[in-house]
């Protein structure tokens, strides 16, 4: 069985998630804070998380790819962003079935942790070029990502952007994945 709603640390509930978030100060250690929280909160669940999702309406978003993916050591990183925007996306793009850890399937019996996520196939641009502060190297930073790398990048933006956007605004003219 998963875990008991009251203690699953996401937030679920739409009206929440559809909150706009707000700049912060990337230099105000709170921010840095919450970003470790965020990360800690994620630990094996997921590959990003967006401050809203543990309901915290702030431009907070972490990044920890590797988690299920084996990039290239370049690649290998965690990313703890303030205020995060898409400067670029690539004109080509691909369709992938994504998941949030905030939009859950209807419930069911399960051996996991959590409770099974809505799957959703997403049309992406297949690279994007990011910039953010880097709450870590308390520098900003421009960086572009391919594949499953750019695909966490904008899901978790779309997360913080105004108004947000969620996988399931993509659902017009998609079918839902198989569950499983």
């Amino acid at each position: 069985m998963y875990l008991a709603p009251e203690k699953y640390p996401f937030v679920t509930d739409l009206a929440t998630l559809r909150i706009p978030s707000e700049e912060v100060d990337p230099c105000d250690p709170a921010t840095l804070e919450l970003a470790t929280e965020m990360f800690v909160t994620m630990g094996q669940l997921g590959v990003g998380l967006a401050a809203i999702q543990l309901g915290v309406p702030k431009r907070v978003v972490v990044i920890h790819p590797c988690k299920i993916y084996t990039p290239t050591p370049v690649e290998n990183e965690t990313f703890f962003m303030a205020n995060p925007e898409l400067l670029e996306v690539s004109k080509e793009t691909s369709v992938a079935v994504e998941s949030c850890l905030s939009i859950l399937a209807l419930p069911q019996d399960t051996d996991t942790l959590a409770p099974p996520l809505l799957k959703v196939e997403v049309e992406r641009p297949v690279w994007a070029v990011v910039r953010f502060f880097d709450l870590r190297a308390q520098e900003v930073r421009t960086l572009k990502r391919e594949g499953f790398d750019a695909r966490v990048l904008q899901h978790e933006i779309d997360h913080i952007i105004k108004p947000p956007k969620l996988i399931i605004d993509y659902l017009p003219g998609r079918k839902l994945a198989a569950a499983g």
